[in-house]
């Protein structure tokens, strides 16, 4: 019972570590973006702003993601052929 714990513990912080990396890379790459249109190193053009759009995509769908997971999987029931 307690190696299923420990087990279970360690697989939670490995899941949790994972999902705060990769909520982490867009989020870093959104604030980069926009500091460098502030400090007015990027332009806030177009082509710029479609890059943040594309990362705060990937962070939805990281989050629909998660939330996949979080639902309960539902029983899979062998179909009967008559």
């Amino acid at each position: 019972m307690a190696q299923a714990l420990e087990l279970q513990e360690s697989l939670r912080k490995k899941l949790t570590s994972h999902i705060a990396h990769e909520l982490r890379t867009p989020l870093s790459a959104i604030r980069g973006e926009l500091e460098g249109m502030i400090d007015g190193f990027m332009p806030m053009d177009k082509d710029h702003l479609q890059s943040l759009y594309a990362e705060i995509g990937r962070l939805r769908s990281i989050l629909e993601g998660i939330e996949e997971l979080s639902r309960p999987r539902q029983a899979v029931s062998p179909s009967i052929n008559r």
